[in-house]
C-alpha cells in the first residue's frame, strides 16, 4: 500500500510499477473490493495531481508567454498520465475492474483535454495570442491518443 501512496503523491515512478506486477492478492471478496478500492483511489490522487500541477504551471507559462515552457509541460503531462494507468500491468486485478477503470479514467481526461482545447482556442482567438495555436495544435496532439 505505501507504493501506492508514494505514487499518488509523485514520489515513485516505473520501479515501483515492476514490483506491483509481481505481486499478488489474497483470495477473498473483502481483501479484493478494498484493494481495488485503493488503486482506484491512488489512480484518481494520480490524475487530479498531473492535472493541478499541470493548470499550475500552465498558467504561469502563459503569463510569462512562455510557449516553449508550455511544450515541455505537455510532455510531462503526457508521461504522467500514463503513469495512471498503472493498473493495467497488474495482471492479478480482476480484468473487468481494470476494464471500467481504464473506461473512468479515460473519460476523466478526455473532458480535461476538451476543457483545455477549448480555454486555448478561446485565448488564440484574442488579439496578440497567435502563438497559442501551436499550443493548441500539441494539446489536440495529446488529445488523440486518449481518443478525443
Amino acid at each position: 500500500m505505501a507504493i501506492m501512496d508514494a505514487l499518488a503523491e509523485g514520489r515513485s515512478g516505473p520501479e515501483s510499477l515492476s514490483l506491483m506486477e509481481e505481486g499478488t492478492l489474497p483470495e477473498g471478496a473483502y481483501v479484493t473490493g478494498r484493494f481495488q478500492q485503493r488503486v482506484t483511489d491512488t489512480v484518481n490522487r494520480m490524475l487530479r495531481r498531473s492535472i493541478r500541477r499541470f493548470e499550475q504551471r500552465f498558467s504561469e507559462a502563459l503569463s510569462e508567454r512562455g510557449t516553449d515552457t508550455v511544450q515541455l509541460l505537455l510532455a510531462r503531462l503526457h508521461k504522467e498520465l500514463a503513469l495512471c494507468f498503472f493498473f493495467r500491468r497488474m495482471p492479478f486485478l480482476d480484468e473487468c475492474f481494470r476494464n471500467e477503470l481504464e473506461t473512468a479514467l479515460l473519460g476523466e481526461i478526455r473532458k480535461f483535454w476538451r476543457h483545455e482545447i477549448r480555454e486555448i482556442r478561446r485565448l488564440a482567438e484574442l488579439p496578440g495570442h497567435a502563438e497559442l495555436e501551436e499550443v493548441m495544435y500539441s494539446m489536440k496532439r495529446f488529445a488523440k491518443e486518449y481518443g478525443e
